[in-house]
């Protein structure tokens, strides 16, 4: 949890819209937890009223190094119906990607 606690002070360090979500108590523990049991993370208007999005991290040996969303519109999905048509494919993307990390160590 030691990277974990260096980019939330990162995070409260630059401020704004992240700073305010991450200040909510247990809130990125929540989130992590409730990740790991949808397999995919998930936003609702956090960054943009109206939009909602789904994603999956991107990992070089066992350490996260980013991540690949799909940004929608709330009104249009909700992140359980676009996870149901776009999360193997988002999958297939972050696979592709993982195995081009690390064919360029």
């Amino acid at each position: 949890m030691g990277s974990l606690r260096k980019t939330l002070e990162l995070v409260r360090a630059a401020a704004g819209e992240d700073a305010s979500e991450i200040a909510v108590d247990g809130a990125v523990t929540r989130a992590i937890e409730q990740a790991r049991r949808d397999g995919f993370g998930a936003s609702h208007g956090l960054i943009e009223s109206g939009t909602s999005a789904i994603a999956l991290p991107v990992r070089r040996d066992a350490n996260v190094i980013g991540a690949v969303n799909i940004v929608f519109f709330s009104s249009v999905l909700t992140p359980a119906v676009a996870a149901a048509r776009f999360l193997q494919p988002l999958r297939d993307c972050v696979e592709r990607l993982e195995a081009r990390i690390g064919f360029l160590n």
